[in-house]
């Protein structure tokens, strides 16, 4: 949908109080009625994660910044505030900016200012896009294009090849570790903990 449908220059006077159109405020209610079940994010700090699983743990998460903040970083959680986020949300195709209402009100955060608060650098290359391309939503788990084998080998016990199982109880021990951080934290919490999805492989991939 086209950033001027979903976001028109006034706020629709038909929706209800503390939406901005009526559009916005059925995609809410379906969210609250389908079951979908939302929750915090799970955090867990880098002495907490060097304490389960040593020091040596510690380079993978701290060379990039920003990302040790990010896992560990505590912040009040209100159901109905992220409903309404998700519900209204419009994300621009070249990633520039995200577009969202709240109480009725549209707001603009730009990618430069979400980097700024999370402290994060900007990087050239964007794992999402290179996995799924030019995929319409919606993207599901196992799609997109996963790594080639070349380029993953060092995550997986000998002998890896082209084939072979790709699976966490496959994979050397300190990339298992960071597979179970992401999983616990960052990552959405879809199951498939029997199997690595192609973005989780790109992600590992990108911390070893």
């Amino acid at each position: 949908m086209a950033f001027e449908d979903w976001f028109p220059p006034r706020r629709d006077e038909r929706a209800s109080e503390g939406f901005y159109t009526p559009l916005q405020e059925d995609s809410y209610n379906a969210y609250l009625n389908s079951g979908v079940a939302f929750r915090s994010q799970r955090v867990c700090s880098i002495e907490a994660i060097v304490a389960a699983a040593g020091e040596q743990i510690r380079p993978y998460l701290s060379y990039l910044p920003g990302l040790i903040d990010l896992l560990g970083r505590i912040c009040r959680y209100v159901p109905s505030w992220v409903h309404e986020f998700y519900a209204t949300l419009w994300i621009d195709p070249q990633h520039r900016f995200m577009h969202f209402a709240f109480r009725g009100r549209d707001y603009r955060l730009m990618s430069f200012r979400v980097r700024e608060i999370l402290r994060l650098q900007e990087q050239p290359i964007r794992l999402h896009e290179v996995c799924y391309g030019q995929t319409a939503p919606p993207r599901r788990p196992h799609g997109g294009l996963g790594p080639p084998t070349d380029l993953v080998y060092h995550c997986f016990i000998e002998p890896f090849g082209e084939g072979l199982s790709r699976t966490p109880s496959d994979l050397i021990p300190t990339a298992r570790v960071l597979d179970a951080i992401m999983r616990r934290t960052l990552l959405l919490r879809m199951g498939y903990h029997e199997s690595l999805t192609r973005i989780q492989l790109w992600i590992l991939n990108s911390l070893m």
